[in-house]
């Protein structure tokens, strides 16, 4: 059953992405999304897919972060090339390469879990903060949190119950969390900037 509900969590991993990267293909200007956002999404992700891995996670625990935390590296360099044009690719990539070695080589995997907590509520804070203060969800769609809120809903589960780093599991419900302030803050400027 747990194994089902890993393969269930992969795919909606992957489903979740598909709004936004459609929202990101399509939208010229994407004013609404942080780039400073990604960067933390995408290291808090690496972060817990690292530490399930040096835990000896079951695969159907870890495969599903490996996935989220690939696809949110990929979207951070997107929206990074967007935004800054290939210049800003180059000094993203080289920003996130340095912070995920330091934080591979240097710091212990509990100390490092807490971090990436902290690191998705500051991504969330400061992605609620930039859509405030730009008034636009421009580039953002809420359906990749919902996706997402769902899918990590499950995975907490599975790493609760196949015995995982607890740690894992509070900072995708600090993830969870979060996602619905987001939802509900995308859906209101959406329905602002639509008047």
């Amino acid at each position: 059953m747990q194994a089902v509900l890993g393969v269930i969590v992969g795919f909606i991993f992957i489903l979740g992405y598909f709004p936004q990267l459609k929202s990101l293909y399509k939208t010229k200007k994407i004013e609404g999304v942080s780039t400073f956002f990604w960067m933390l999404i995408a290291l808090s992700t690496a972060i817990t897919a690292s530490n399930l891995w040096e835990a000896h996670a079951i695969w159907y625990v870890f495969v599903p972060q490996y996935i989220n935390s690939t696809i949110a590296v990929i979207i951070l360099l997107w929206v990074a090339y967007k935004k800054h044009d290939g210049y800003g690719l180059w000094i993203v990539l080289m920003a996130y390469a340095f912070l995920i070695s330091i934080f591979a080589a240097h710091v212990n995997n509990e100390v490092i879990q807490h971090w990436a907590s902290v690191f998705i509520t500051v991504a969330y804070i400061e992605q609620i903060i930039h859509m405030i203060v730009k008034k636009t969800s421009e580039g953002i769609n809420y359906l990749l949190y919902v996706g997402f809120a769902t899918g990590l809903s499950i995975m907490v589960v599975n790493i609760i119950t196949t015995g995982a780093p607890v740690s894992a599991a509070i900072t995708e419900g600090v993830n969870i969390v979060m996602m619905i302030i987001a939802i509900i803050m995308t859906i209101f400027l959406n329905k602002k900037n639509k008047k």
